[in-house]
């Protein structure tokens, strides 16, 4: 098993306020991922790293195993040019009630 850390920071233009909500959002529609994506065992969503932190959300997520499940993890999140390709961001909100799209 592998355990793989993905850790991002919201635009500058993202207001404070809306940071909760998007944060909440991510965490419902990346947990649901488990059982969907091939190899992906568990997800946990960091939405308040450590103060010393750079990055304001993360995402540790447990694969089967190293090359195959990571790359198909980050496919299906969009998170490689091939992921991207295939995302249609319309799509993705409509079937996940995804509220995250181009605010991170």
């Amino acid at each position: 098993m592998v355990n793989h850390i993905v850790m991002w920071n919201f635009k500058e233009e993202i207001e404070e306020s809306k940071k909760e909500s998007i944060k909440k959002d991510m965490e419902i529609n990346l947990k649901a991922l488990v059982g969907q994506v091939p190899g992906l065992l568990t997800v946990e969503f960091v939405s308040s790293p450590i103060s010393s932190s750079t990055h304001d959300i993360a995402l540790v997520t447990t694969l089967e195993s190293l090359r195959r499940d990571i790359l198909a993890t980050e496919e299906s999140l969009g998170l490689t040019p091939r992921g991207l390709l295939k995302l249609d961001d319309k799509a993705f909100e409509k079937q996940k009630g995804n509220k995250m799209g181009g605010l991170i």
